[in-house]
């Protein structure tokens, strides 16, 4: 992959989670959004999230065996397409993001994100594409509150850079995150559950609501 080296701010190794899911297709999250949102806007307002949030801003690349993410200074104006279909069903709406590619691992060397906008007869979403290599459980609930701040107006919180998270995982080597929960858990002792009450317990052994 060529790249302007004056537009890249980092280049760290991909974490192991990073490189599978680098491997599986990309995510889509489909939000209904109806005929009131500016969408204009909600997509504005996920700019200012990848300014914010590195991560949002990585580019992926295979080199001599393993990933690797380019890390932005900043990112080009993110794709968005809209589309019309005849249908409002799950399957239709499906069967589009198939046609679009969405069953296909994403290629190497551009950002995932993209934004799609579908009308239908009676509703109209907004789809993000995205890779599960830029979130994981946790991060996609703070991308969303984020994301509200944003198209509110408010300023985001400060963020520690991704980067630094890579820096520091890596420090730790591979067993660091096993040495901290051990130094963590010294001396503590398993907790036990207790029998429920048996007005909890039905005729047939399982546990019931009372």
């Amino acid at each position: 992959m060529k790249m302007d080296v004056e537009r890249i701010s980092d280049i760290i190794p991909a974490t192991s989670l990073q490189e599978f899911a680098l491997s599986n297709c990309a995510t889509f999250f489909v939000f209904n959004v109806g005929d009131r949102l500016d969408i204009n806007k909600a997509i504005l307002s996920w700019e200012a999230l990848v300014a914010q949030h590195d991560v949002l801003r990585t580019l992926f690349a295979f080199h001599k065996g393993r990933f690797y993410q380019d890390i932005l200074k900043s990112l080009p104006k993110i794709p968005h397409v809209v589309h019309t279909i005849a249908e409002d069903t799950d399957a239709a709406l499906d069967q589009l993001l198939r046609d679009t590619g969405a069953s296909e691992p994403l290629p190497m060397g551009s950002s995932p994100l993209k934004f799609v906008t579908v009308n239908t007869p009676q509703n109209r979403y907004l789809i993000l594409r995205m890779s599960h290599s830029q979130y994981d459980g946790f991060s996609i609930s703070e991308f969303w509150g984020n994301w509200g701040l944003a198209f509110d107006g408010h300023p985001l919180p400060p963020r520690r850079s991704y980067a630094d998270f890579v820096y520091s995982s890596d420090a730790l080597g591979e067993h660091g995150g096993y040495s901290y929960w051990k130094c963590l858990l010294s001396g503590s002792s398993m907790a036990y559950l207790t029998t429920p009450p048996a007005d909890t317990i039905g005729t047939d052994g399982n546990s019931r609501l009372v």
